[in-house]
């Protein structure tokens, strides 16, 4: 199923970025929770099921790809629709994060539209609990 009331992860260390792309998808109705680093973000994946995560790479204490290899280890995570979110886009990067599952890159700063059309075509997925 497509279109609005997805329940987004939004994990990058910049406050301004997470407030912006949050109040860009609430408008949508999509149910957004921010996480300030990998690790926070982690956290929250163990307890609750997410349609999509929207991923920055430079991040401190746990990168965005470092954080994306852990969620695709949880049964529950590895179909989740994932949009890396960065200034960064080099071939190698950009390979490692197809590799791993990454459905889309997100330049900074980030485009309104294109945000907005990317998570209403993500699926929404199956709703179950995450494992605590």
């Amino acid at each position: 199923m497509f279109g609005t009331d997805k329940r987004v992860l939004v994990v990058d260390d910049s406050l301004m970025t997470r407030n912006q792309i949050r109040e860009i998808l609430e408008k949508d109705g999509h149910r957004v929770v921010e996480a300030a680093n990998g690790a926070d973000a982690l956290s929250f994946l163990r307890d609750e099921a997410f349609d999509v995560g929207i991923i920055d790479i430079n991040m401190p204490v746990m990168s965005g790809m470092e954080l994306i290899r852990e969620l695709r280890q949880l049964p529950e995570h590895s179909e989740m629709h994932i949009f890396v979110l960065s200034t960064e886009g080099g071939a190698a990067l950009v390979r490692e994060g197809r590799a791993l599952g990454v459905h889309a890159w997100l330049p900074k700063p980030v485009n309104e539209v294109t945000l907005r059309g990317g998570v209403r075509l993500a699926p929404v997925r199956v709703r179950k609990q995450a494992h605590g």
